[in-house]
């Protein structure tokens, strides 16, 4: 479990330190933080269904997730935060 992480949804919903992210075998769950979603549940995105590609943002390595086939929606992360969710996954 990575507590207290950053992403940004999208293009331009920025989530500084508000993000939970389990890797589970059956898939990636995401929690925004109870304080600022008051309404948003947890939601879990099956493994088959990322998508993940290398990018660039402010000279920082990111990675970005394409959620699900086809996308209805894009998570960037620190490419070293998604090097540990992978790890975890497949170890």
């Amino acid at each position: 479990m990575f507590k207290r992480q950053s992403g940004q949804m999208g293009s331009g919903v920025n989530l500084w330190n508000v993000l939970t992210l389990t890797a589970c075998p059956s898939g990636l769950r995401l929690e925004i933080m109870r304080l600022l979603g008051p309404y948003q549940r947890p939601f879990l995105v099956p493994w088959a269904q990322i998508s993940v590609a290398p990018r660039r943002a402010f000279f920082i390595d990111c990675m970005r997730l394409s959620l699900g086939q086809p996308e209805i929606g894009s998570l960037t992360i620190d490419a070293r935060l998604w090097r540990d969710i992978a790890a975890r996954h497949i170890g």
